[in-house]
């Protein structure tokens, strides 16, 4: 039994590796392509040919009160504002209560959908869509982690979602996005919340609700390669040695059970513009089963 446990494990590391070596991208590469891209292909909105986007330069994070948590959140928090730095960037920190008054104030068409989510993390998500679209700016969790100002490689006329390394469960992230002010790309999205508002967390909020809102998508929009802004870690190295059981676990083992995309290795910094170390804090708030599939 022990050896076809272990002879399954060697099996799984040589799938993975070949199939990581097979599909690798270089990361300069890759950064270089999208800034051509970005560059060379105007985006043109189709609801509002004459908006003007404006990328302002707004950070904005979440936590549920005006103090992080000391320890690595924290540490990365700070790493943005010394790379960001002020005054020619805002730093914004959104609570519970911060986010809450905005829906009222400024979208009281979606306040009852907001306050009858059952958790905390699906206002946290639907709150930053709203925010995004009202400020525009960078939205960055707290467990991301930014290696340079990275504001260049950013879109300044569409939004922008981060790559998910993950290649069939979802596509993109709300990890990280960037959006100009009152982007109409966001007036779908909204829509969209309120008719998903009783499906499970990933689909009513997350990532999997923004695969459904990409679909539909009549705006262009960005994704942020996940060779520059999100690679998934398949070791962890000392100095990172501060994930709790539960994101490691996700990280090391259900990861290895699924194909993933090859974003560049974890631990090299070549045109690495940040982590997201993907501490999964919420899910102490939710409830793992509950939390993705309802029941």
């Amino acid at each position: 039994m022990l050896v076809a446990f272990l002879c399954g494990v060697v099996l799984l590391y040589m799938y993975a590796s070949a199939y990581s070596w097979l599909h690798s991208k270089d990361p300069c590469v890759v950064s270089v392509e999208t800034s051509h891209y970005l560059r060379n292909y105007p985006r043109v909105s189709r609801a509002l040919p004459q908006y003007k986007p404006v990328l302002p330069k707004i950070i904005h994070q979440q936590w549920k009160t005006d103090k992080v948590p000391e320890g690595v959140f924290t540490k990365w928090h700070l790493k943005f504002k010394d790379l960001f730095p002020e005054p020619e960037f805002k730093h914004v920190l959104w609570t519970d209560a911060t986010a809450r008054e905005l829906i009222a104030k400024e979208f009281p068409f979606f306040l009852k959908t907001y306050d009858s989510y059952e958790f905390g993390i699906q206002r946290a998500d639907a709150a930053r869509y709203f925010i995004l679209y009202r400020y525009g700016g960078l939205y960055a969790d707290l467990d991301y982690e930014p290696l340079t100002n990275f504001w260049q490689h950013l879109p300044t006329d569409r939004v922008g979602f981060v790559e998910s390394p993950y290649l069939f469960n979802e596509k993109t992230q709300n990890s990280l996005m960037s959006s100009p002010i009152g982007d109409p790309f966001w007036n779908m999205t909204f829509e969209l919340l309120m008719e998903r508002s009783k499906m499970p967390v990933l689909l009513a909020t997350g990532p999997m609700f923004l695969d459904v809102l990409i679909k539909k998508a009549t705006e262009t929009f960005h994704v942020l390669p996940c060779e520059n802004f999100q690679r998934l870690p398949f070791s962890v190295a000392a100095d990172d040695d501060h994930s709790p059981f539960l994101s490691k676990l996700h990280r090391e083992i259900f990861g290895r059970l699924m194909p993933m995309k090859y974003c560049g290795d974890y631990h090299k910094a070549e045109c690495q513009y940040g982590k997201h170390h993907n501490t999964v804090s919420y899910i102490k708030d939710t409830g793992i089963w509950k939390m993705a599939f309802g029941r």
